[in-house]
């Protein structure tokens, strides 16, 4: 399956800390992207903000139009960009806590915002 990496950036918003980017990044996991990527030896490692990681049968404007729509949502216009990869080498990025991991997995909402989320409306 295809693998694609995305940012986003919202505009007019100077904190990534904020409801916008909380809101973002809730959704993105929705639609399978999320704020970490994984090595062939299984290790996670944590991208730099305003990024995600995730893999999609769409192609690669659809997931563009996708990821551009979820960053919309936060009610902030936003700039995206994607990219397709087959391979991907990184240095310096912090590996992920697998504790943190499974306590965040634990803590996700069941509820979305989000017109493309799989979650119940209500």
């Amino acid at each position: 399956m295809p693998k694609y990496i995305a940012r986003v950036e919202l505009h007019n918003v100077t904190n990534p800390f904020t409801y916008a980017y909380t809101l973002l990044h809730a959704n993105m996991s929705d639609i399978g992207f999320n704020r970490t990527i994984t090595a062939d030896d299984g290790k996670s490692y944590h991208l730099p903000p305003g990024e995600y990681c995730g893999t999609s049968t769409d192609s690669l404007l659809n997931v563009r139009d996708r990821v551009f729509q979820v960053a919309r949502n936060t009610g902030y216009n936003a700039s995206v960009l994607v990219t397709q990869y087959e391979i991907c080498a990184w240095a310096g990025l912090k590996e992920v806590d697998s504790t943190l991991n499974f306590l965040a997995y634990l803590a996700k909402p069941t509820l979305s915002l989000n017109p493309f989320s799989p979650y119940p409306k209500n």
